[in-house]
This record gives C-alpha cells, sequence and structure tokens, in this order.
C-alpha cells in the first residue's frame, strides 16, 4: 500500500494504486473500476451514481468511506488493512446499519466530545457528511479548514 498523498491525487489513491486496484478488482465494482480508472474523482463517483442501481450505489459510497477511513489511518497512524478485510468491514456496516434502520433504531453516540483541533502548519482539514432520504434525495457537507 504506497498511500503517498500529495494534494490533487485522489485519483492516484482511489483508482491508480495497486493496493486500491487489488481492491476494486476483488469486488462486484470492478466494472466500474474499470470503466471509469484515470478519471476524476468527481467524473468517477457521478459516472457510477448514474449507471449503478441504488443498493450498489450504497455499497459503492460506503466502500470509499472505508477507503478514505483507512488512508487516514494509515498516513496518522501506521496502520494497515488487507483490501479484502477493509471490503468486509464495510459490507458488515451496511448491513448493520440497513437492519438498525428497517427496526427504526439509530445508531449515535451520545457520550462521544469531539473538540476540533486546528491542523498543523500547511494542512487542510477536510470533513465531509452525507445523508440519504428513503423517499429519494441526499445531502452532501464538507467544510474545509486550514492551520490559521
Amino acid at each position: 500500500m504506497c498511500f503517498l498523498w500529495v494534494p490533487g491525487t485522489q485519483v492516484h489513491f482511489f483508482g491508480e494504486c495497486r493496493w486500491t486496484c487489488r481492491l476494486w478488482r476483488s469486488t462486484s465494482f470492478a466494472r466500474y473500476f474499470e470503466k471509469h480508472a484515470g478519471r476524476s474523482c468527481i467524473e468517477w463517483v457521478t459516472g457510477v451514481f448514474k449507471t449503478a442501481g441504488d443498493e450498489e450505489c450504497e455499497e459503492w459510497s460506503v466502500l470509499m468511506w472505508y477507503l478514505w477511513k483507512e488512508r487516514n489511518a494509515h498516513c496518522f497512524n501506521g496502520s494497515k488493512m488487507e483490501e479484502t478485510i477493509i471490503v468486509s468491514h464495510a459490507s458488515c456496516f451496511l448491513h448493520e446499519y440497513k437492519d438498525h434502520q428497517q427496526r427504526g433504531e439509530s445508531i449515535h453516540q451520545d457520550n462521544l466530545q469531539v473538540k476540533w483541533q486546528q491542523p498543523r502548519l500547511g494542512w487542510v482539514k477536510v470533513n465531509t457528511d452525507a445523508g440519504v432520504l428513503q423517499g429519494g434525495g441526499a445531502g452532501l457537507g464538507v467544510v474545509a479548514r486550514d492551520d490559521t
């Protein structure tokens, strides 16, 4: 896993890195990977969302999220997880989430207290959140903050 990170190289991480290429090729998303490899992340995301069904889009989104989490864990904690484990964790998370949704339960952490800390000099922190409504429609929020 290289995880060499240079600003603007999301295409490398999500589609050209040997480690992520193996991951995508080991999933049902291999056809989307081959079709959209080398494109910008925005082109890839919109391409998948235009051609995949709702369930595939959910699975793909969770897998992308887990990939990004693993990239961060590697960069900031030095950890490394096998591709098959990431795919398995993403699948289990989505299954558990859907199970809670069907039972009308919410998943939340009331006692979790997180205090924002500015990033190191020369770094930018990016926080994202997204939601999908059962009747269709979705929302995405992104906040980026530098060290000032």
